[in-house]
Protein backbone atom coordinates (compact mmCIF):
# COMPACT_ATOMS: atom_id res chain seq x y z
CA UNK A 1 0.00 0.00 0.00
CA UNK A 2 2.94 2.57 0.99
CA UNK A 3 4.49 1.75 -2.49
CA UNK A 4 1.00 2.15 -4.43
CA UNK A 5 -0.09 5.35 -2.65
CA UNK A 6 1.79 7.53 -5.50
CA UNK A 7 -1.75 6.56 -7.57
CA UNK A 8 -3.94 8.41 -5.47
CA UNK A 9 -3.03 12.16 -6.61
CA UNK A 10 -2.64 11.04 -10.01
CA UNK A 11 -6.78 9.81 -9.50
CA UNK A 12 -6.88 12.96 -7.53
CA UNK A 13 -5.90 14.39 -11.10
CA UNK A 14 -7.99 13.16 -12.80
CA UNK A 15 -11.17 14.81 -11.04
CA UNK A 16 -11.87 11.95 -8.72
CA UNK A 17 -12.97 11.98 -5.51
CA UNK A 18 -10.78 10.08 -3.88
CA UNK A 19 -11.56 7.47 -0.30
CA UNK A 20 -8.74 5.59 0.90
CA UNK A 21 -9.12 2.22 2.64
CA UNK A 22 -6.09 1.63 4.95
CA UNK A 23 -4.85 0.15 8.21
CA UNK A 24 -4.88 3.25 10.89
CA UNK A 25 -1.37 2.85 11.20
CA UNK A 26 -1.10 4.38 8.07
CA UNK A 27 -4.32 7.34 8.55
CA UNK A 28 -2.31 10.42 9.08
CA UNK A 29 0.42 10.03 5.93
CA UNK A 30 -2.93 9.51 4.02
CA UNK A 31 -4.68 12.13 5.33
CA UNK A 32 -1.58 14.66 4.45
CA UNK A 33 -1.70 13.73 0.47
CA UNK A 34 -2.86 15.69 -1.82
CA UNK A 35 -6.29 14.81 -2.99
CA UNK A 36 -7.49 12.33 -0.28
CA UNK A 37 -11.45 12.89 0.72
CA UNK A 38 -11.78 10.28 3.14
CA UNK A 39 -9.54 7.19 4.83
CA UNK A 40 -11.50 4.39 6.75
CA UNK A 41 -10.18 0.89 8.16
CA UNK A 42 -12.36 -2.07 7.56
CA UNK A 43 -14.69 -2.03 10.31
CA UNK A 44 -16.12 1.11 8.98
CA UNK A 45 -18.84 1.14 6.54
CA UNK A 46 -18.01 1.16 2.82
CA UNK A 47 -19.12 5.05 1.88
CA UNK A 48 -21.01 5.41 -1.49
CA UNK A 49 -18.59 4.85 -4.94
CA UNK A 50 -18.75 4.63 -8.32
CA UNK A 51 -15.78 3.29 -9.24
CA UNK A 52 -13.56 0.47 -6.83
CA UNK A 53 -9.89 -0.26 -7.41
CA UNK A 54 -7.44 -2.33 -5.67
CA UNK A 55 -4.18 -1.03 -4.91
CA UNK A 56 -1.82 -3.21 -6.95
CA UNK A 57 -4.53 -3.05 -9.77
CA UNK A 58 -3.86 0.73 -10.02
CA UNK A 59 -0.82 1.05 -12.59
CA UNK A 60 -2.54 -1.36 -14.89
CA UNK A 61 -5.83 0.73 -14.94
CA UNK A 62 -3.99 4.19 -15.38
CA UNK A 63 -1.05 2.53 -17.64
CA UNK A 64 -2.97 4.94 -20.31
CA UNK A 65 -3.41 8.07 -18.70
CA UNK A 66 -0.69 11.32 -17.92
CA UNK A 67 1.36 10.52 -14.98
CA UNK A 68 0.43 6.76 -15.03
CA UNK A 69 3.78 5.85 -13.37
CA UNK A 70 2.09 7.78 -10.30
CA UNK A 71 3.62 10.82 -8.74
CA UNK A 72 7.58 11.83 -7.99
CA UNK A 73 9.15 10.84 -4.57
CA UNK A 74 8.31 12.44 -2.15
CA UNK A 75 4.45 11.78 -2.21
CA UNK A 76 4.80 10.62 1.72
CA UNK A 77 5.36 13.52 4.38
CA UNK A 78 6.20 13.57 8.25
CA UNK A 79 4.08 15.89 10.44
CA UNK A 80 6.39 18.90 11.68
CA UNK A 81 5.01 18.39 15.15
CA UNK A 82 6.11 15.00 15.38
CA UNK A 83 9.13 15.65 14.09
CA UNK A 84 9.99 17.55 16.90
CA UNK A 85 8.69 15.79 19.40
CA UNK A 86 10.73 13.01 18.27
CA UNK A 87 13.67 14.72 17.77
CA UNK A 88 14.98 14.39 21.03
CA UNK A 89 14.99 10.88 21.68
CA UNK A 90 17.67 10.31 18.50
CA UNK A 91 20.85 10.48 18.73
CA UNK A 92 23.18 13.99 18.91
CA UNK A 93 25.58 15.11 16.59
CA UNK A 94 28.04 15.17 14.49
CA UNK A 95 27.68 10.54 14.18
CA UNK A 96 25.46 9.58 10.98
CA UNK A 97 22.28 8.44 12.39
CA UNK A 98 21.29 5.33 11.03
CA UNK A 99 17.55 3.77 11.35
CA UNK A 100 18.07 -0.36 11.41
CA UNK A 101 15.36 -3.07 10.43
CA UNK A 102 16.37 -6.21 10.83
CA UNK A 103 13.25 -8.50 10.19
CA UNK A 104 9.89 -8.66 8.46
CA UNK A 105 6.56 -10.11 9.77
CA UNK A 106 7.11 -13.37 10.66
CA UNK A 107 3.16 -14.25 10.04
CA UNK A 108 3.73 -17.71 11.72
CA UNK A 109 -0.08 -19.00 10.36
CA UNK A 110 0.42 -18.68 6.96
CA UNK A 111 3.30 -21.37 5.76
CA UNK A 112 4.36 -19.36 2.61
CA UNK A 113 4.71 -16.04 4.08
CA UNK A 114 6.15 -17.30 7.24
CA UNK A 115 9.11 -19.17 4.78
CA UNK A 116 9.66 -16.05 3.38
CA UNK A 117 10.14 -13.84 6.08
CA UNK A 118 12.99 -16.24 7.32
CA UNK A 119 14.93 -15.87 3.95
CA UNK A 120 14.52 -12.03 3.78
CA UNK A 121 15.06 -11.37 7.81
CA UNK A 122 18.92 -10.90 9.35
CA UNK A 123 19.62 -12.09 12.76
CA UNK A 124 20.50 -9.21 14.33
CA UNK A 125 23.90 -10.70 15.63
CA UNK A 126 24.67 -10.79 11.96
CA UNK A 127 25.31 -7.06 11.72
CA UNK A 128 27.64 -6.94 14.74
CA UNK A 129 30.77 -5.74 11.84
CA UNK A 130 28.14 -2.56 12.19
CA UNK A 131 30.18 -1.73 15.55
CA UNK A 132 33.51 -1.16 13.90
CA UNK A 133 32.22 1.68 11.35
CA UNK A 134 33.81 4.69 12.83
CA UNK A 135 31.13 7.96 13.49
CA UNK A 136 27.62 5.91 13.25
CA UNK A 137 24.64 6.11 15.62
CA UNK A 138 22.19 3.25 15.09
CA UNK A 139 18.57 3.53 15.70
CA UNK A 140 16.04 0.53 16.00
CA UNK A 141 13.03 0.93 13.74
CA UNK A 142 12.10 -2.79 14.37
CA UNK A 143 8.56 -3.64 16.12
CA UNK A 144 7.24 -7.30 16.45
CA UNK A 145 9.11 -10.27 17.52
CA UNK A 146 12.81 -9.69 15.69
CA UNK A 147 12.68 -6.75 18.55
CA UNK A 148 13.57 -9.40 21.09
CA UNK A 149 16.70 -10.02 19.24
CA UNK A 150 17.42 -6.75 21.29
CA UNK A 151 17.76 -8.26 24.60
CA UNK A 152 20.92 -10.40 22.95
CA UNK A 153 22.46 -7.89 21.17
CA UNK A 154 26.19 -8.45 19.87
CA UNK A 155 28.95 -6.86 21.53
CA UNK A 156 29.77 -3.78 21.28
CA UNK A 157 26.53 -2.46 19.44
CA UNK A 158 24.69 0.19 20.89
CA UNK A 159 21.12 0.55 19.91
CA UNK A 160 18.51 3.56 20.79
CA UNK A 161 15.49 2.20 20.71
CA UNK A 162 12.37 4.45 20.90
CA UNK A 163 10.24 1.90 19.29
CA UNK A 164 8.14 1.31 22.64
CA UNK A 165 6.53 4.34 22.47
CA UNK A 166 5.45 4.39 18.30
CA UNK A 167 2.06 4.07 18.01
CA UNK A 168 1.74 4.31 14.39
CA UNK A 169 3.80 4.75 10.78
CA UNK A 170 3.20 8.63 11.52
CA UNK A 171 5.36 8.03 13.86
CA UNK A 172 7.96 6.18 12.43
CA UNK A 173 7.94 8.67 9.23
CA UNK A 174 8.71 11.49 12.05
CA UNK A 175 11.71 9.56 13.07
CA UNK A 176 12.79 8.74 9.69
CA UNK A 177 12.84 12.47 9.11
CA UNK A 178 15.23 12.96 11.45
CA UNK A 179 17.74 10.36 10.00
CA UNK A 180 20.58 10.45 7.88
CA UNK A 181 19.81 6.91 6.28
CA UNK A 182 17.56 3.95 6.90
CA UNK A 183 18.82 0.54 6.12
CA UNK A 184 16.17 -2.25 6.07
CA UNK A 185 15.43 -5.72 4.90
CA UNK A 186 12.62 -5.86 2.40
CA UNK A 187 9.57 -4.94 4.52
CA UNK A 188 7.12 -1.78 4.88
CA UNK A 189 9.89 0.62 6.55
CA UNK A 190 11.48 0.74 3.17
CA UNK A 191 9.38 1.87 1.39
CA UNK A 192 7.93 4.32 3.85
CA UNK A 193 11.66 5.45 3.90
CA UNK A 194 11.69 5.46 -0.04
CA UNK A 195 8.34 7.18 -0.27
CA UNK A 196 9.57 10.10 2.24
CA UNK A 197 12.58 10.41 0.17
CA UNK A 198 14.70 9.49 2.33
CA UNK A 199 17.90 7.42 1.66
CA UNK A 200 17.54 3.85 1.85
CA UNK A 201 20.21 0.71 1.40
CA UNK A 202 17.97 -2.47 1.41
CA UNK A 203 19.48 -5.54 2.46
CA UNK A 204 17.58 -8.23 -0.05
CA UNK A 205 17.58 -11.60 -0.71
CA UNK A 206 18.55 -13.89 -3.51
CA UNK A 207 15.44 -14.61 -4.69
CA UNK A 208 14.06 -11.04 -4.32
CA UNK A 209 10.55 -10.15 -4.63
CA UNK A 210 9.51 -8.79 -8.23
CA UNK A 211 9.40 -5.27 -6.94
CA UNK A 212 13.39 -4.80 -6.93
CA UNK A 213 13.88 -6.37 -10.22
CA UNK A 214 16.69 -7.98 -10.50
CA UNK A 215 20.35 -7.45 -12.17
CA UNK A 216 20.28 -3.71 -10.62
CA UNK A 217 21.24 -1.61 -7.36
CA UNK A 218 18.89 0.90 -7.60
CA UNK A 219 15.20 1.20 -8.03
CA UNK A 220 12.52 2.91 -10.33
CA UNK A 221 10.14 3.34 -7.50
CA UNK A 222 12.27 4.92 -5.04
CA UNK A 223 14.94 7.17 -6.52
CA UNK A 224 16.80 7.15 -3.12
CA UNK A 225 16.99 3.36 -2.49
CA UNK A 226 20.23 1.28 -3.03
CA UNK A 227 20.27 -2.59 -3.41
CA UNK A 228 22.62 -4.37 -1.90
CA UNK A 229 21.19 -8.15 -2.53
CA UNK A 230 22.67 -11.60 -1.52
CA UNK A 231 25.62 -13.39 -3.66
CA UNK A 232 24.24 -16.57 -2.37
CA UNK A 233 20.43 -17.74 -1.25
CA UNK A 234 20.83 -17.08 2.52
CA UNK A 235 24.68 -15.87 2.91
CA UNK A 236 24.34 -12.45 4.45
CA UNK A 237 28.20 -11.87 5.64
CA UNK A 238 28.96 -10.50 1.72
CA UNK A 239 25.92 -8.25 2.53
CA UNK A 240 26.63 -6.71 5.58
CA UNK A 241 30.45 -6.01 4.27
CA UNK A 242 29.23 -4.06 1.74
CA UNK A 243 26.62 -2.10 4.09
CA UNK A 244 29.74 -1.48 6.60
CA UNK A 245 31.95 -0.16 3.20
CA UNK A 246 29.32 2.09 1.91
CA UNK A 247 28.35 3.40 5.35
CA UNK A 248 32.58 4.49 6.34
CA UNK A 249 32.38 5.82 3.03
CA UNK A 250 29.24 7.83 3.45
CA UNK A 251 28.46 6.13 0.17
CA UNK A 252 24.36 7.06 0.08
CA UNK A 253 21.74 8.01 -2.06
CA UNK A 254 20.87 11.83 -1.94
CA UNK A 255 17.93 12.82 -0.27
CA UNK A 256 14.92 14.35 -1.37
CA UNK A 257 13.35 14.39 1.94
CA UNK A 258 11.28 17.89 2.24
CA UNK A 259 10.84 19.39 5.34
CA UNK A 260 7.71 18.43 7.59
CA UNK A 261 4.22 20.57 7.33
Amino acid sequence: MLMMLRFVPVLAGLGARVSVQAPDTLHGLIRRMNGVRRVFNDRQPVPFYDWHCPFLSLPHVLHRVPGHAGVAVPYLHADAERVRAWAPVLPSRPTLRVGLVWGGASRPDVPAAHAMDRRRSIPLRSLAPLTGVPGISLVSLQMGTYARQMMDMPAGMRLHDPMETVRDMDDTAALIAGLDVVVSVDTSVAHLAGALGCPVILLDRFDNCWRWLSGRTDSPWYPTLRIIRQIRTGQWDDVVRRLCSMLAKRDLPPSRLQPAS
